[in-house]
């Protein structure tokens, strides 16, 4: 596992997916591209484009997080957050 530092980029390349573990109040934020979120037993995908933000407030989350039409960037912002793929 691989923690991706709070406020620090992230690089997603286009056609990959990223599992994260995410911890309560903490958010994934989009800072360029467009992102798919994919929550465990939870009916709906979400999108963010770039500026938008998604808070957790359930502790314990795992999420498929993936880059739409090309590369993408993303921001832990508050707890850390580890990427369970690396």
């Amino acid at each position: 596992m691989t923690i991706l530092p709070i406020g620090s980029d992230v690089r997603l390349a286009g056609n990959t997916v990223h599992q994260f573990a995410i911890g309560i109040s903490q958010s994934i934020e989009c800072i360029e591209g467009a992102i798919w979120i994919t929550q465990p037993n939870e009916p709906r995908d979400i999108v963010l484009a770039a500026g938008e933000r998604m808070l957790f407030r359930a502790p314990g989350k795992s999420l498929l997080v993936g880059p739409i039409n090309g590369a993408a960037v993303v921001r832990a912002v508050g707890a850390p957050c580890l990427d369970m793929a690396a």
